[in-house]
């Protein structure tokens, strides 16, 4: 649970999502995401907030993966309205449904990647 936890926050940090947008995307209160930064505060195991965990350090996973790691990149692939998605995917990302389209929109990506090695928008 440790090692989630951690990694929810670090990638919520290297992707810029701040507490208030972490916890609305856990599904936790914000003292809860503040405690998780100091590993007060574990993610149980198969929870609701555990899993919405999984699913962000999988998104942050595939924007690495896809050549969209660099912080400032992945940031603005975040904020900017994506054409295939319909939305932008930072405002998408705080609902499990939107965690779970944009992971699989990224993994699509990954799979139909050609060499140019860019993200379509």
């Amino acid at each position: 649970m440790q090692v989630v936890t951690r990694a929810a926050t670090t990638a919520a940090a290297l992707l810029g999502i701040d507490d208030h947008a972490l916890a609305e995307i856990l599904g936790l209160q914000e003292v809860s995401v503040q405690r998780m930064q100091c590993l007060d505060h574990l993610l149980e195991k198969g929870s609701e907030p555990f899993e919405r965990a999984l699913l962000l350090i999988g998104v942050f996973r595939n924007l690495h993966a896809m050549g969209v790691g660099e912080e400032e990149a992945a940031r603005s692939w975040l904020g900017r309205h994506n054409r295939a998605l319909g939305a932008v995917p930072a405002d998408m990302i705080r609902t499990r449904t939107g965690l779970v389209d944009v992971l699989d929109y990224l993994m699509s990506c990954a799979a139909a990647e050609d060499s140019s090695g860019l993200l379509p928008a």
